[in-house]
């Protein structure tokens, strides 16, 4: 069972890669419930987040924070900042991205304190969406330059947000 469970994470990690969308939301939930059915922790944080993050490119903000929720329990309970960390940055873009800027700031500080713990790199881009949300409701212009530091602060890895979906966020709220 746990050797299926792998090779779904396998596969459903080369979906999110090639940006297969809908198959990796699909196989993002398949694993998680073979790793459950294995009785394993191992990875279902990390199917669950692919699976968010696939949600947010088929634009269902509000399906893909619900799941990434849920991540960022399995996360903690594996008790793995990084992983935590990763899902809490992808729950504050599946806020912004719902229009739930409060939500977004503060799931976007909480990603920050679990990145930095862990060392990740993605930790400096948590707190540049964190001041974005903030700063959106007085005006646009402060939060295009703090999604673009957070843009640049990605650094491509498949398991967060793309840095091209906050560049494209940030040239939308230009006008």
């Amino acid at each position: 069972m746990l050797t299926l469970a792998r090779a779904g994470n396998a596969r459903t990690i080369a979906l999110l890669t090639l940006g297969r969308w809908r198959e990796t939301a699909e196989a993002g939930a398949e694993t998680a419930r073979a790793y459950r059915a294995a009785d394993s922790q191992e990875a279902i944080a990390y199917a669950l987040n692919a699976q968010g993050l696939a949600l947010l490119a088929l634009d269902d903000p509000a399906r893909a924070a619900s799941v990434l929720e849920e991540a960022r329990h399995e996360a903690s309970l594996m008790e793995n900042p990084r992983a935590e960390g990763v899902c809490l940055l992808n729950l504050a873009w599946a806020y912004w991205c719902d229009a739930r800027y409060d939500r977004s700031a503060t799931t976007a500080d909480r990603a920050s304190a679990a990145l930095d713990i862990a060392g990740a790199a993605q930790a400096e881009a948590a707190r540049a969406l964190a001041e974005a949300a903030r700063a959106l409701p007085a005006g646009p212009g402060a939060a295009v330059e703090a999604l673009r530091r957070a843009a640049a602060a990605l650094d491509g890895n498949v398991e967060v947000v793309a840095p091209g979906w906050v560049e494209e966020r940030a040239r939308g709220l230009m006008g």
